[in-house]
Parts: structure tokens; sequence; C-alpha cells
């Protein structure tokens, strides 16, 4: 039994990370300065992803504002990854858009959490 929640988990994984129907392109394409080739390194185990792109905000110096709910939780393992690629493997694999004004960064997602979640083989 412990090995089918496993796969599970792994295909959920890998599911998650392939680049979802209807994809948009760069996500990132409406993001510019310098701050985007900032090296960031994160090691995330069950955080909310809300928290996990304010802690990409606290590294690159910008403020992140979500237009819905992103507390659900998620896992991400980067190294060294510059602050736009980082943002890209999130808003590929979470269904996000990013806007900048200024020093802010705004996050709306394209498809909501259930639909990303159930995507994932999580969901009921």
């Amino acid at each position: 039994m412990a090995r089918f929640a496993v796969l599970g988990l792994l295909i959920g994984i890998l599911v998650l990370a392939a680049p979802l129907s209807g994809d948009v392109g760069d996500r990132t394409a409406g993001l510019t300065g310098e701050w985007l080739e900032r090296p960031v390194s994160l090691v995330i185990r069950s955080v909310p992803l809300s928290r996990v792109l304010q802690t990409v905000g606290d590294l690159t110096g910008r403020k992140f504002v979500m237009d819905s709910d992103l507390s659900y939780p998620v896992s991400f393992e980067m190294s060294k990854m510059s602050a736009r690629r980082t943002l890209r493997v999130i808003g590929d694999s979470q269904s996000l858009l990013y806007r900048q004004e200024g020093p802010t960064v705004y996050v709306k997602q394209v498809l909501p959490p259930r639909v990303v979640a159930t995507a994932a083989g999580s969901a009921k």
C-alpha cells in the first residue's frame, strides 16, 4: 500500500511540473529589473505558497501581492537559480502569472488551487 502512495505522489509531482494546458508562455514576461538575476536557493517542504512567494520577495527586495488565497502547501527545492527562473518554476507548477509595478509584484493564479491540486492527484 505504501508503494502505491509513493508512486501516486511521484506521478502527482511529475504531472504538476509539466506545463499545464493552455500554456501562457513566459509567466515572468511582465517582470523587469536586475533583481531577476539574483540567485535564489530554496528548500521548501509543505509551506503555504503565499509564504514561499513572500520569501522570494524578501530575498530579492520585492513585495509580492496575491490576488487570491494561496495558502495551500507546496514543496520546492532550488539551488542558486536566478529569481526569474525560480519564479518561472513556481509559476509553471502552480499556474501563476506575474505583473510588476515598481517594487511590487502582483501574482494572479490562472486556475483555482483546487484545480491545480486535482491535477497533482491530491484532491478528492
